[in-house]
């Protein structure tokens, strides 16, 4: 597993973080050969480089950095500008799960996923033009958000982007999305949609610019209503429900 962690082709390294959901409901053993222990260093792996190098003239592209030990250290130290946000997504996919299961590394997966979604924040805002135009990074966010079922961690992930309307009309729809998904996090969504609302709101009260219009439309005052995911976003849906029964309801639809 060790090498798909590396692989070149990002999708792979994000199917490996899903595929470990089973590995981390299952007890701990208690010592130092426990998986959980084997799982976490995976994940980390995941992101290791997650860092854009100086630019490589011959080969016209950054070189790519690998962050030492520990990791929840060194990416700290990376400036916001040389985050490369794709390479977190597979670790958060991963540690989201491993944070909220009660096991041996949920202390140190948390850790982990609090600085790895506070860099994913600080690399999307360093962007002028919308690099997460699929949603792909936003929906992966949230999904984590709502597994951990910590509403100051949502409430704060929310609150990073109150000036930055595109990021948080994309974040309130992963949100939405992330509810569809998943019974669990569909009620978790339900119980802090009001207070998500509330806060954005009062954001905005306070002289933030959580609605400012972009390509002529309001469309982040929109998305404070929770709504269906659209075809044409989101590659790596994870829905539970077979498609044809219509999935699981989203946060602000009727019961």
């Amino acid at each position: 597993m060790t090498g798909l962690a590396h692989a070149n082709v990002l999708q792979t390294r994000l199917f490996l973080a899903r595929g470990l959901d089973n590995l981390w409901a299952t007890p701990c053993r208690h010592d130092a050969a426990c998986p959980h222990r084997a799982a976490l260093r995976i994940t980390i792996d995941m992101m290791r480089d997650c860092v854009l190098g100086p630019w490589n003239m011959e080969l016209q592209k950054h070189a790519m950095e690998t962050l030492n030990d520990p990791a929840v250290d060194t990416l700290q130290a990376v400036s916001d500008d040389s985050v490369y946000v794709s390479r977190l997504d597979a670790a958060i996919r991963g540690l989201g799960p491993a944070a909220a299961a009660g096991i041996c590394v949920s202390d140190d997966a948390r850790a982990l996923l609090d600085v790895l979604l506070g860099a994913q924040r600080r690399a999307l805002l360093a962007h002028e033009r919308d690099i997460d135009h699929r949603g792909t990074h936003s929906l992966v966010a949230a999904r984590a958000l709502l597994t951990l079922k910590d509403d100051d961690a949502i409430f704060s992930h929310i609150d990073a982007y109150v000036d930055s309307s595109p990021l948080l009309d994309q974040t309130l729809r992963a949100f939405s999305v992330a509810a569809e998904e998943d019974e669990q996090r569909a009620d978790t969504a339900r119980r802090v949609w009001p207070h998500l609302v509330a806060n954005v709101i009062d954001a905005h009260d306070a002289g933030h610019t959580p609605f400012t219009r972009f390509q002529g439309r309001d469309y982040t005052l929109a998305a404070l209503l929770p709504t269906p995911a659209g075809e044409m976003t989101y590659l790596h849906s994870e829905s539970t429900e077979n498609p044809s029964s219509g999935g699981t309801r989203s946060p602000g639809r009727p019961q």
